[in-house]
């Protein structure tokens, strides 16, 4: 099992963490639910959620000279390989404090 730590706007989170409870489930089982059914669907099938996603007022156009997705992992991969071993300790152990600083 692992892991997705990622942000989203507080309306959106607002939104799952209604519609989980409106189905008497976890919001992490309603998530998962989520991405499941995002994969089965395929990427050209983006319709319908762009369609709600824009109705919530949560759809945003990239900004001007935003950097493709593609060639941002490329950039990244580089990246990555000239950092010095164990810099993604310091960069996970951030991550963490900051997460569970801002549970409690």
């Amino acid at each position: 099992m692992k892991q997705i730590l990622t942000r989203v706007p507080d309306s959106l989170h607002a939104l799952a963490r209604a519609e989980a409870a409106a189905h008497g489930v976890s919001l992490n089982e309603f998530v998962t639910s989520a991405i499941a059914q995002a994969i089965a669907a395929g990427h050209a099938d983006t319709a319908p959620f762009r369609a709600r996603a824009a109705a919530h007022g949560l759809l945003m156009a990239p900004p001007k000279g935003a950097v493709h997705a593609d060639q941002m992992d490329a950039d990244h991969a580089t990246w990555t390989a000239r950092q010095p071993a164990g810099a993604a300790d310091a960069v996970v152990a951030a991550l963490l404090a900051e997460r569970y600083d801002a549970t409690t």
